[in-house]
């Protein structure tokens, strides 16, 4: 729920431009241009949610992993009929469809936030008024910044939670097993 919920607060975000706070601004307007802060706030509040947000995969396959545990033979005897194993592999696919389309919200926003970061060097090239050459290099520096991010939903694949979370159960399972077969 929590990350079907950031991914359309994520997609409300891109839609147009954020209303920072005035005081967020006048403090980050030391380091940067005003014109790149709109889109580099957006992001950084991106990856730090997701990274919070994204840890919350876990729980549903914590949970699964104890109902399959639960159910072995070294407890009981009971059997895995069709319909739970369906339940079961709806939940897990529900949980990782959310996790992945919100890794997707946020890659859509980063496009949008290169996108807009280049409008603006282009309206920058276009015009050279005054400054405009280290405007110019703080867009560009922007954008490098934007597109190496790899907090929260911008990480690689192989840091992902999702996949960490993905192999919980299997862990579980191929544990469980081994117990079972040297009992």
């Amino acid at each position: 729920d929590a990350m079907r919920l950031f991914q359309a607060f994520i997609k409300r975000m891109t839609k147009g431009a954020t209303g920072w706070p005035r005081a967020l601004i006048e403090k980050h307007a030391k380091t940067r241009s005003r014109k790149c802060l709109n889109d580099w706030l957006d992001i950084r509040l991106i990856a730090k949610r997701t990274a919070v947000v994204s840890q919350l995969i876990y729980y549903p396959f914590i949970v699964l992993s104890l109902m399959i545990v639960a159910r072995m033979r070294i407890f009981d005897n009971w059997d895995f009929p069709p319909p739970l194993l369906l339940i079961w592999g709806l939940s897990t696919g529900y949980a990782f469809v959310s996790a992945i389309m919100l890794s997707q919200a946020a890659e859509e926003a980063r496009w949008a936030a290169i996108r807009s970061l280049t409008d603006i060097k282009f309206k920058l090239l276009q015009e050279r008024g005054t400054g405009w050459e280290e405007e110019a290099q703080q867009v560009d520096l922007t954008i490098q910044e934007i597109e190496s991010e790899r907090g929260g939903a911008f990480a690689d694949w192989r840091q992902h939670p999702v996949l960490k979370a993905t192999l919980l159960p299997s862990g579980g399972i191929g544990l469980v097993t081994l117990l079972e077969y040297l009992f």
